[in-house]
């Protein structure tokens, strides 16, 4: 299919292409910067040597830099392919015994890369940056549960006794501490000033603040908490953070969940069919995965790029003890370790299988790695197949002891 092979190792401000014949001879190098005028010359470079059907192009998946060149690539009709970085790096030890490095190897290696294996490679396919989307929402989602936790701790030291009597991460309690954030200014403003900001707050929309002026004035009188005027300007501004952060995560989800809902309803369909995963969970594993054909009828190349195949390391008489290699994606991976923990709570299929590695003597950590093995394994099935989820029904035994 491809007679013409082309590696690109690129970099911040420039890249090298190192254009390869099917019997790996080196037909032109050239070094390049980061520019329209200079991605026009490797089209034209490119277009005089073989025809575009006949290139494929293979960039490592490094930092952002490849970004702008792919879509240049992409949108004048050429074959391009991303390439783990691991893998061309061990593809370079396997044909090489030299420590040597130039930007020029490295892409000649890539070139050499694609020579051997383009026909196991996934074509890359644009994903309108719904991936960036899904991760910025994990980021977001990320600072507001570290938030939370340092909201907490600040109300423990200037108004213990109240977060003992409410939820202060209700909104309503958030705009109450915002305007009065320890029991010294608690103290400060007086009844009639505390019982005015609770009236102001509960005639919005949302959860009612239940305690009475006089009751917050009594926790005000009555506390172990600190006098600390620094904390009590801190902790205003965290929550003043978290407020804004939960408007944004709001719209980030909501354009999340439009999109994939338009682009990819039936995968949608499927997903959620599996009691346990969430619509979020459910588009968020879809960003990530990008398309489920890429993995070429094998659910082991779903798993590794997870990360969660098993590893052993061993050596001579020294047993070594299986791990997962951790080696694909990390976002995918968090939110896989999500949705195994809803669905080993929600379905009787996981929860027997969780339950069946727990009782062969794994710890709960090793079990839940083992039934998210076993999700992916079911997802890939129900996604490849446009099938859509049945869970088994519980034994007479299982219904009595539950």
């Amino acid at each position: 299919m491809f007679n013409t092979f082309v590696g690109i190792d690129i970099s911040l401000n420039s890249f090298n292409a190192s254009i390869l014949d099917e019997k790996g001879n080196i037909i032109t190098c050239l070094k390049l910067n980061q520019n329209l005028k200079d991605f026009q010359k490797l089209q034209s470079a490119l277009t005089k040597v073989a025809k575009r059907n006949d290139i494929i192009l293979g960039l490592e998946s490094s930092s952002n830099y490849h970004i702008n060149l792919l879509s240049f690539l992409i949108s004048n009709n050429f074959t391009v392919v991303l390439i783990n970085p691991i893998l061309i790096s061990n593809f370079h030890k396997s044909i090489s015994l030299r420590k040597t490095k130039t930007d020029k190897i490295d892409a000649t290696t890539i070139a050499r890369f694609l020579i051997k294996n383009h026909d196991r490679i996934h074509q890359f396919i644009p994903d309108d940056s719904i991936k960036l989307l899904a991760r910025e929402r994990e980021t977001i989602a990320q600072e507001i549960a570290k938030l939370k936790t340092q909201i907490k701790q600040l109300v423990f030291n200037l108004f213990k006794e109240l977060g003992d009597a409410q939820n202060v991460l209700t909104k309503s309690m958030l705009e109450f501490l915002l305007q009065i954030p320890s029991a010294r200014s608690a103290r400060e403003i007086g009844i009639e000033g505390i019982e005015n900001i609770l009236n102001d707050i509960n005639r919005k929309r949302g959860r009612k603040i239940k305690l009475t002026a006089h009751q917050v004035m009594e926790i005000a009188r009555n506390t172990i908490s600190i006098n600390d005027v620094n904390r009590e300007i801190i902790l205003r501004s965290r929550i003043r953070r978290l407020l804004y952060l939960q408007e944004e995560i709001e719209d980030l989800t909501s354009s999340l969940l439009s999109k994939m809902q338009f682009f990819r309803p039936i995968e949608m369909e499927i997903l959620t069919s599996i009691k346990g995963v969430g619509e979020i969970s459910a588009a968020t594993f879809l960003a990530e995965i990008q398309d489920i054909h890429r993995f070429m009828g094998s659910h082991k190349k779903l798993i590794a790029y997870a990360g969660l195949d098993p590893i052993i390391l061993q050596s001579g008489k020294f047993k070594g003890k299986f791990r997962i290699s951790k080696r694909g994606n990390p976002h995918l991976r968090r939110i896989i370790w999500s949705m195994t923990l809803g669905t080993i709570f929600s379905t009787q299929r996981f929860k027997n299988y969780y339950q069946r590695k727990r009782a062969q003597g794994m710890s709960h950590k090793k079990a839940v790695i083992a039934t998210s093995n076993k999700l992916l394994r079911v997802i890939f099935f129900l996604l490849n197949s446009d099938t859509l989820f049945h869970d088994i029904h519980p034994s007479p035994l299982q219904i009595i002891h539950s």
